[in-house]
């Protein structure tokens, strides 16, 4: 049937026995509306059928990442001053290079988000390298209503052992990953959450009011990320986080498979995927040097120009 399943949604019953518990409640397909917890049902996406459960792991869409690269061009590239002829004069003759410049500056944040290498690298004081290259990597500022619901929801389930990560995931790196932030803004909001020292352990627990329990947390967890990630203030930012979380999901519940050795378990596409991501990367770095590059032998040959001339 194509029945797909997002991978927070995934009953633990199933990846940790194989088969669901009897006594469990279904939990319902949101696209499709089958019953995820039949031994037939694969999930995140899955294509239903034999007797036997598995989990195909679908590889990363990059349209929303392409959409974002091209919004955050056209706000970085500056209007022409109607008001200043020479201004405008200057900006059509370099137009095509600063178009340039823009679109690989905003290729490396995008594809580089999460990373710290380009925080010192590219930070040079250029007018479109101005901005600190760290704060475009990582999420900064403060804590909206969305965002703080939806970190209590992670924290709650994280708590009760009812979310598809592996055991002794630290909850300050599963926070970061899932939230695109660095610790020190997380342990300046959560003073005493003890985010180092807090290991996830999965719930043992298989009855029937525990699960149905599950489901509702985890129906509400959805919604409260979605809120979350429209609450953003651009749609960028609301396309980029929609994908880490994505990505996020889908890593935790891949590595959680692996430990629970999980039989049936095809995550090849899903990893040329990540390797996509990696080489998108490595291109935009190696454009953003070519910039940089381009920029100080520019530089170079003015100042050389304007000593010339000024000896004349």
């Amino acid at each position: 049937c194509g029945c797909t399943l997002h991978a927070r949604c995934i009953p633990l019953e199933l990846l940790k026995t194989g088969s669901p518990s009897s006594t469990s409640s279904p939990i319902l397909c949101n696209l499709c509306g089958n019953d995820t917890t039949t031994p037939s049902t694969s999930a995140t996406p899955s294509t239903c059928g034999g007797n036997s459960p598995s989990v195909y792991i679908a590889p990363l869409s990059y349209r929303g990442l392409e959409q974002s690269i091209e919004l955050r061009s056209k706000a970085m590239h500056p209007p022409s001053s109607l008001d200043n002829p020479k201004k405008r004069d200057r900006d059509e003759e370099h137009d095509g290079n600063h178009d340039d410049e823009t679109y690989h500056y905003a290729s490396y944040v995008v594809y580089c988000q999460g990373s710290s290498s380009g925080a010192s690298t590219y930070s040079n004081g250029s007018s479109i390298l101005s901005s600190s290259i760290d704060e475009e990597l990582h999420r900064t500022g403060r804590w909206n209503d969305q965002e703080v619901e939806y970190v209590d929801q992670l924290v709650t389930l994280f708590d009760q052992g009812l979310l598809p990560i592996p055991n002794g995931t630290k909850l300050g790196s599963f926070l970061g990953d899932m939230l695109l932030c660095k610790s020190s803004r997380l342990t300046k909001k959560m003073k005493n959450a003890k985010l180092s020292s807090r290991s996830f352990t999965m719930s043992t627990s298989s009855n029937g009011n525990n699960l149905n329990n599950h489901k509702e947390e985890i129906v509400m967890l959805s919604a409260l990320q979605e809120q979350f990630i429209l609450s953003l203030p651009s749609l960028s930012a609301q396309l980029e986080m929609r994908f880490n979380l994505s990505k996020q999901w889908r890593s935790y519940l891949s590595n959680l498979c692996l430990e629970l050795e999980f039989a049936t378990l095809d995550v090849a596409d899903f990893l040329s995927s990540l390797e996509e991501q990696e080489t998108r990367a490595a291109e935009a770095e190696s454009n953003m040097r070519n910039v940089r590059r381009r920029r100080t032998m520019g530089l170079a040959a003015s100042n050389k120009s304007s000593g010339n001339n000024n000896n004349n």
